[in-house]
């Protein structure tokens, strides 16, 4: 049989190749991990004429994204500074699906090996205005795109953007207003996808100034879904069962979020009172399973805030 460094990795199909560095990386034993670690550099990634980008192809970044992060991670540590200078213009606008990764990568990687100091990020990209423009031109391209398959390359991409955008300063006004603009739009299209959703609401989480600025941006997004999801037919036919289920469930997500902020309190922020009485109680007796199941959720995380009030309730 032959060592698994003799295997011609072209030869291997990307769920093969997924196993194989999914085992050999996340291995118990340290000399797994390093073996694992040379076959990438000493024959994988040579066999992709030394290219990251083309490496990355091989294991479809947008279906695999936790494989081919873990193999990245162990890249960066042996070549700790070698994308300093590469996330340009022409890089920042031209990005494929494996461009945007391994700039999110490489940005959380760099934080990381420097005590989360997010200077060195700050460094290597533009200022705040900027990343949004390429993450709005993204999202433009997103709303008028009819393929499905370049629409969900383009969401990815979309989603690492804005998670590096995450780790810029904020304390830049103009770009913080600019970002928070874009990511609202973002979150109130109901076709964005549930990736993108939850790094919205991640970034109004950390960067909002106060969690009473985030508390009132979320409530205004889930009257917005209300208003779709308790229109009754009489009010608009034309709003269909599913989309009422997708805007329930979005709402239903920002409140998980919601209830999920450490120290957050009821006697704090009555309206968590509303939250619970008006939205979730309502979604767990929903005739929809999908409603239901995130309402109980919901319903699972208000316990751990209020015990005394959800006796009162019920």
């Amino acid at each position: 049989s032959k060592k698994l460094e003799e295997i011609d990795v072209l030869s291997l199909t990307i769920q093969q190749r997924d196993e194989i560095l999914n085992s050999g990386l996340t291995d118990r034993e340290a000399s797994v991990r390093q073996a694992c670690t040379d076959m990438i550099f000493e024959n994988w990634i040579q066999k992709a004429n030394g290219n990251l980008i083309q490496f990355l192809a091989g294991l479809d970044v947008i279906s695999n994204t936790k494989v081919a992060e873990i193999a990245l991670k162990h890249f960066f540590r042996k070549l700790p500074n070698m994308l300093n200078d590469n996330f340009n213009d022409q890089f920042l606008r031209s990005m494929t699906a494996e461009m945007a990764f391994i700039l999110r990568v490489y940005c959380e990687h760099q934080v990381s090996e420097n005590k989360d100091d997010r200077q060195i990020v700050q460094d290597l990209l533009p200022e705040l205005s900027t990343m949004n423009q390429y993450a709005r031109d993204k999202y433009n391209s997103i709303i008028t795109c009819d393929d499905e398959v370049i629409k969900a390359e383009l969401g990815f991409v979309l989603n690492e953007l804005l998670r590096v955008s995450a780790l810029l300063d904020f304390s830049d006004e103009v770009g913080r207003r600019a970002l928070f603009e874009t990511v609202q739009e973002i979150m109130s299209n109901l076709e964005t996808s549930e990736s993108v959703y939850q790094t919205c609401i991640k970034i109004f989480i950390e960067h909002c100034s106060s969690t009473q600025e985030f508390l009132e941006i979320m409530t205004e997004f889930i009257g917005s879904f209300r208003d779709v999801y308790d229109c009754s037919n009489a009010d608009n036919g034309e709003i269909s069962d599913d989309i009422k289920i997708m805007a329930n469930l979005r709402a239903l997500d920002i409140i998980s979020n919601v209830f999920s902020i450490p120290d957050i309190s009821f006697a704090k922020y009555p309206i968590l009172v509303a939250y619970l009485d008006e939205i979730v109680i309502q979604s767990v007796n929903s005739q929809f399973a999908a409603v239901q199941a995130s309402g109980l959720k919901c319903l699972g995380l208000c316990c751990t805030i209020e015990k005394v009030y959800l006796l009162w309730a019920f």
